[in-house]
């Protein structure tokens, strides 16, 4: 509405990028110092993500291996789960 002072929607991107995106990565680097740990000190990352190709861009900013690092969050047989 024109007089409405408060926004009710964003694009999808707004909140992955500033939300989502920069949560983790503020989260995970808090982790890694805290815990004077690196990448490769874990076997197996789950990650949750608005989607899938979210998740294995998140997990390679983070520094994991997609390949054998991450498990399948079977986003693309399931779906998102967490909207259920």
């Amino acid at each position: 509405m024109e007089k409405d002072p408060f926004v009710v929607s964003w694009e999808d991107r707004f909140a992955n990028i500033y939300g989502y995106t920069n949560a983790i990565q503020s989260a995970v680097t808090a982790l890694y110092k805290k815990y004077n740990a690196k990448p490769a000190d874990f076997a197996k990352l789950v990650l949750y993500g608005p989607n899938g190709r979210q998740q294995a861009d998140m997990a390679k900013k983070l520094g994991f291996d997609v390949k054998t690092q991450m498990v399948d969050s079977l986003f693309s047989t399931v779906g998102n789960t967490a909207l259920l």
